[in-house]
């Protein structure tokens, strides 16, 4: 068997089985991820198509969160607490 750090180095190793292995791996990786519907789909190119969109989809809501907490602390920094944002009033 070969180990990861020697086929992930070794420029002569197929790109097709690398990304054969890079579409199993990321999968395994991903949390919440429907492993069932990954492994069913047929080729490597349609699993690390899924898996993109399911990173996009990942990506995107921790940009929001993180946009959320920005606002969260703008907010908190500029006097108003969640309280007062309501209210209307300022501290």
């Amino acid at each position: 068997a070969v180990s990861t750090s020697e086929w992930s180095l070794d420029e002569g190793y197929p790109l097709v089985r690398r990304a054969q292995r890079l579409s199993f791996v990321a999968s395994s990786l991903m949390p919440g991820a429907p492993q069932q519907q990954i492994l069913e789909l047929e080729s490597v190119a349609g699993r690390l198509r899924f898996l993109k969109d399911v990173f996009n989809r990942h990506e995107g809501a921790l940009r929001s969160l993180v946009a959320l907490q920005e606002i969260e602390s703008e907010g908190s920094a500029s006097g108003f607490d969640d309280a007062d944002s309501r209210d209307g009033n300022r501290k």
